[in-house]
């Protein structure tokens, strides 16, 4: 039937055309005769008859367009016959009533090569010219993000990248026995979502540590005697958290509190215990510290392990720096994951620290320490390993006459480039003091954030996901949480402000 409409335009107009044979071997193939002349079907033939009328080209179906017998279309690819009068009725192999296949869309042929480029376009005519760009903050950027209010007081703010790469502060309101968590917007930290995470705390001693699961982990005092807490948020933004006491009260420890995450996936706290003027050491033994481990890691009766700082060397074990009341300072070093045993090393009076130090360990495990001198001065140390048997100490900003500079500093390891943020109690201000390499034998200091406000108070600091700094602090005229973003390493100005 598909030859049908195709014949006339093939042969002469005839009345029919043998098919031979309809059986055996050669079944399928045609044999044409003219009938006019006496012509006819062999045995085992069959006569095949069709119109002489040839078929009306129509073009592309249309759907308003009314087809009559023989006109033939085309419509998605395919060709078509109309086997009697019609409109409106779409070609395809159901409709066997008023469409006849004549032809099957064949399959997509393989793309052609890309032909040559064509010449280029005329320009276009310039732009308007834009407006002068401006550096907001001019080398860093400062925001209040949390408890300006008259009833708040931020105090011991802690900062850590989260696992989102945005920047996460925990600090405490004592005012109002309180521990708040802020989870910034951005990375600027130039808005934040603040939630209260302990209530009917001190909200002092306040420090920050990023869990293996993302969750951030806050250690703190439990009391204003004693005590220490530990605050693990639900989720990375810190929406909800959980509290718990993780050392008694009695024992007068949880001042000066300072968590980081082992190597075993749990938090490990460093804190001063006053009952025995120790460095004490909890281990968790659960991730939200509901068990844990108690050790002393250095006894003395002269009020050793104040403001302790925690981190974690290259064969996974605790290291952490105090000073004394003597003012001397102390790295202890953990046998294990828990401290139960530990060996001490102390740099005596002639580096004599007035304040908290910061800790980091090298790649190469050397060890680096930021504090302030008894002579208001900040002081720097670099030890060629953990023992520090060699070791390199030197004035990093201020005289050593008398300056107030250096409180709360935070250390940190960018390369080789040794980073220091701490504060000037005299100016109320920030500073930020970076060190071309590790010796910091050549070194810059700026004085920054120095508005009219109290600023800079219990500043902490980390690298955000930019790999530039981001300091944490307390505006001490407002009761907010202050949070200051570098726009570069050395956190200085790229053009003066006019």
């Amino acid at each position: 039937p598909l030859l049908e409409p195709l014949l006339p335009a093939l042969v002469p107009p005839l009345t029919s055309v043998d098919h031979a044979p309809t059986s055996g071997p050669e079944k399928g193939s045609l044999r044409v005769i003219d009938a006019q002349a006496g012509g006819r079907c062999r045995s085992g033939e069959a006569p095949l008859s069709w119109s002489s009328t040839g078929m009306n080209w129509r073009g592309a179906w249309r759907n308003d367009t009314a087809y009559q017998t023989n006109d033939a279309v085309t419509h998605d690819g395919s060709t078509w016959r109309a086997k009697r009068g019609h409109s409106g009725i779409t070609p395809s192999l159901a409709a066997t009533r008023s469409w006849a296949l004549l032809a099957a869309a064949g399959a997509a042929g393989t793309d052609g090569e890309d032909g040559a480029d064509g010449a280029d376009g005329q320009d276009g005519v310039d732009g308007i010219d834009g407006e002068d760009a401006t550096l907001e903050g001019y080398g860093y950027r400062s925001a209040d993000v949390a408890g300006a209010a008259t009833t708040s007081t931020t105090q011991y703010t802690a900062i850590a990248r989260g696992f989102d790469g945005l920047p996460v502060v925990a600090f405490g309101e004592p005012s109002l026995g309180r521990v708040r968590v802020a989870h910034c917007d951005d990375l600027a930290c130039t808005t934040a979502t603040t939630t209260t995470v302990a209530t009917d705390v001190s909200g002092t001693y306040v420090d920050l540590a990023i869990g293996a699961d993302g969750r951030p982990v806050i250690s703190h005092r439990t009391t204003s005697s004693g005590g220490l807490s530990v605050t693990r948020c639900a989720d990375v933004a810190c929406t909800e958290a959980s509290t718990v006491v993780a050392d008694d009260p009695a024992d007068l420890g949880g001042e000066g509190t300072s968590i980081t995450i082992g190597a075993d996936g749990l938090p490990v706290v460093a804190h001063h215990e006053k009952q025995n003027d120790a460095l004490r050491v909890t281990h968790c033994t659960e991730a939200d510290c509901s068990s844990a481990t108690h050790s002393n890691a250095l006894d003395g009766g002269i009020a050793l392990g104040m403001e302790p700082d925690i981190t974690i060397d290259a064969s996974g074990l605790p290291v952490v720096a105090a000073r004394s009341a003597l003012s001397d300072v102390t790295i202890t070093r953990c046998a294990n994951s828990t401290c139960a045993s530990a060996s001490t090393d102390l740099f005596l009076s002639v580096l004599s620290a007035a304040g908290r130090p910061s800790i980091a360990i090298g790649p190469t495990g050397s060890l680096h320490l930021a504090f302030r001198s008894a002579f208001g001065d900040l002081q720097y140390v670099v030890c060629s390993d953990l023992g520090c048997g060699d070791f390199a100490a030197s004035t990093i900003d201020g005289t050593g006459l008398g300056d107030e500079v250096g409180r709360d500093p935070d250390l940190a390891l960018v390369g080789d480039r040794v980073v220091v943020s701490h504060k000037n109690p005299s100016t109320h201000s920030l500073r930020f003091t970076v060190c071309a390499d590790t010796s910091c034998a050549s070194r810059s200091t700026i004085g920054y954030d120095d508005t009219a406000d109290l600023l800079g108070g219990y500043s902490a600091m980390t690298i955000g996901a930019d790999g530039l700094p981001v300091i944490s602090s307390a505006n001490e005229s407002t009761g907010a949480l202050r949070v200051t973003h570098c726009s570069g390493l050395t956190c200085v100005p790229y053009r003066s402000a006019p």
